[in-house]
């Protein structure tokens, strides 16, 4: 009887503790919020519309200004259709990382698991490695999200750079010199992070494409060359296949 009670008083703390936790929660915004009676008469906001019918809906509701405001890193909110402000710049190369725009770490989660650099991981050869890392930054990445610590849920990774000039300083982040395994990589880890069928992902942005580590005249040298090769044909295949939702091009000067 004594037992029963303290476990019984213990599972009364718990749901208490949990109740308060989810009061203090910050929750992330969320476009077509059922409570803002704004968003009730815009088809945007049905989810039973075909999605190419609601963006197109969307989009003819924007002013020019507003349009062109949202081409940026920081897209700012439209209060008037109920639209919140969105971060595109979160990085997670090798785990989760509050260096871009859009994760804020300090609140209740301070910090998110740091994977080995991309260039080590990529040594293993092990595609289901890559994948399951990517599993996990994948979820941590909700989870910061939904704590309400994140401005947005669009990470640039991985780096599939073809790291051929040692010049360029910053080959750790890609997996290495040959397309293939960064092609393999970027099939795997892309899978992991984002999810497969009906299961909600991270959309994430691939980083520069091959070539992109070298100077301008360069590129039609040895950069030119390295992109017409069948090795290349092969890598970019690859990232077809993985259904990334977009590319970071590249801007060299």
């Amino acid at each position: 009887m004594e037992l029963h009670l303290h476990t019984a008083t213990l599972f009364t703390l718990l749901l208490t503790a949990t109740q308060l936790l989810r009061a203090d929660t910050t929750q992330p915004p969320f476009s077509c919020d059922s409570s803002d009676p704004r968003t009730h008469s815009f088809p945007f906001c049905r989810a039973a519309l075909p999605i190419h019918q609601r963006a197109r809906d969307l989009v003819s509701r924007l002013t020019l200004d507003e349009k062109i405001s949202q081409l940026v890193n920081s897209a700012p909110a439209i209060p008037r259709l109920g639209v919140p402000a969105y971060e595109w710049w979160s990085e997670a190369l090798h785990g989760v990382s509050g260096y871009g725009r859009g994760i804020s770490f300090g609140g209740r989660i301070a910090g998110a698991t740091s994977f080995p650099q991309v260039i080590l991981s990529a040594s293993t050869f092990d595609s289901h490695l890559w994948y399951r890392i990517g599993q996990a930054i994948g979820k941590e990445a909700r989870g910061v999200y939904n704590e309400g610590q994140a401005k947005g849920m669009t990470f640039w990774a991985p780096n599939i750079n073809i790291y051929r000039d040692p010049r360029w300083g910053r080959g750790q982040e890609t997996p290495g010199e040959d397309p293939l395994v960064a092609g393999r990589y970027a099939v795997a880890y892309v899978r992991g992070i984002q999810g497969t069928g009906t299961v909600a992902g991270r959309p994430v942005t691939f980083r520069p494409l091959p070539a992109a580590n070298t100077s301008l005249p360069m590129i039609w040298t040895t950069g030119r060359a390295l992109i017409a090769s069948a090795l290349m044909l092969r890598l970019v295949f690859k990232l077809i296949s993985c259904r990334c939702t977009s590319f970071l091009c590249l801007y060299n000067k």
